[in-house]
């Protein structure tokens, strides 16, 4: 149905949008206790907010576009093929045709117009991302079978997603743009409240009045509606802070809650994902770890690094990496270990090596040969922990180099094969 709800871009400017995130971003600051200001540094406030008031820009995939086609009746009001009155309509025989295309990213972008935008109209219905990361836009068209073409019919749609990849490409302009403009927003609320803060304290020593953190203060918390990990404030504590950094083990064990939903996902569909690259599976997990991740890890953000990872970095050092892996063999899979095992220079650190099999029947002799492939690294190999999850095994490993530093690994197979006849 065509009207104003389901019109893309139609609700709104993105520029309004944008600028009112910037306002509520300086309020946020504007409203952190005292106690909390005094126990973070400028780079932890900032990093804190940015992350909260980021927004994910859309990406779209018009190349995985699913069509299907059926019979329906077309309304016409061509008076000079039919006998129509003036004015009047008929039903006749039409074709309807529905291309449904998967995105990533803010849905609610769908709705915003970019400052530069080609003056049309395109409507399409849309599902928001689910626990998979990945949203659906659904085109409807109807067509008249007396005149209809497969170049006419082709043609409406190169339309309709042509214009919506343009819309798309203009906000991320924009996106960008806000991204930079709000760090300097934060910069800038963050220097005034530490300066009002100061201005306080300086009164009340004048006026010998006490001004401390209430003890126990705690750390600031995601807004719910965000579904996002934000990178959390320290908590307001008298105990001198660790020089470390790691994640929480139940943060660790929510990430491959996270991931692991995903793989089942990816199993669900082999004939959809079967087709992407190591990159593209990355990216849809690192989609879903952004945008619906549910775990509260503090001072973690999720990010790709390289071409198939994902990584968690506390001052440029990655406590975390995700490895994502076509399988093509034990040999390779002992490599990709080691690889991963380099990215990790923290002293407690925890990974997963995430393998996909798309080119093997048997399935089952990936599920012996990788975990025997770890194993086998006998100058790493340390123990195993034995794991409930089918198709995962949790085994601990030294880095070469430092041998009294012990990693944790996840390894997690995932079965994408598709038969050549389906």
């Amino acid at each position: 149905m065509r009207d104003r709800e389901n019109r893309l871009f139609a609700k709104g400017d993105l520029y309004s949008v944008l600028d009112h995130q910037k306002r509520e971003a300086v309020k946020a600051v504007a409203e952190v206790p005292s106690g909390q200001i005094h126990s973070s540094t400028d780079e932890q406030l900032i990093a804190h907010f940015q992350d909260k008031f980021s927004i994910a820009p859309l990406t779209l995939y018009p190349e995985r576009a699913e069509k299907s086609m059926s019979e329906c009746q077309f309304e016409t009001r061509d008076s000079f093929t039919y006998d129509i009155r003036h004015g009047g309509s008929i039903q006749v025989p039409g074709i309807s045709v529905a291309v449904r295309m998967p995105f990533t990213g803010e849905s609610e972008l769908l709705h915003f117009t970019p400052s530069t935008m080609i003056l049309s109209s395109v409507y399409a219905d849309i599902t928001k991302p689910n626990t998979d990361g990945i949203g659906w836009l659904t085109y409807k068209f109807k067509f008249n079978q007396h005149n209809a073409t497969a170049e006419s019919i082709q043609r409406e749609i190169d339309s309709a997603i042509n214009f919506t990849v343009d819309t798309v490409r203009n906000q991320l302009n924009q996106l960008n743009q806000y991204e930079r403009e709000l760090q300097h927003v934060l910069q800038s609320a963050v220097a005034n409240r530490r300066s009002r803060l100061g201005g306080i304290r300086d009164l009340a020593k004048a006026l010998d009045i006490p001004v401390s953190a209430k003890p126990g203060m705690p750390s600031l918390i995601p807004i719910p509606v965000a579904k996002k990990v934000i990178r959390e404030l320290p908590p307001v504590a008298d105990a001198k802070q660790l020089s470390g950094f790691s994640i929480t083990d139940q943060a660790y064990e929510n990430i491959l809650s996270a991931i692991r939903a995903q793989g089942r996902t990816f199993e669900k569909a082999p004939a959809t994902f079967s087709k992407f690259h190591e990159e593209e599976l990355r990216d849809v997990i690192l989609g879903n770890l952004n945008t619906h991740f549910q775990g509260q890890a503090t001072g973690e953000t999720f990010r790709a690094k390289g071409k198939t990872d994902i990584c968690i970095e506390q001052d440029n050092r990655a406590a975390f990496v995700g490895e994502c892996k076509i399988w093509r063999g034990p040999k390779e899979l002992a490599d990709g270990l080691r690889q991963l095992l380099g990215y990790l220079t923290w002293r407690d650190c925890k990974a997963a090596l995430v393998v996909f099999n798309k080119e093997r029947s048997r399935f089952s002799e990936i599920l012996e040969k990788g975990p025997a492939a770890l194993r086998e690294c006998n100058d790493l190999f340390k123990g195993e922990v034995a794991q409930a999850e089918p198709g995962e095994w949790r085994m601990t490993f030294s880095v070469p180099g430092d041998e009294g530093r012990v990693i944790t690994v996840q390894l997690m197979i995932y079965n994408l094969y598709v038969a050549a006849d389906r």
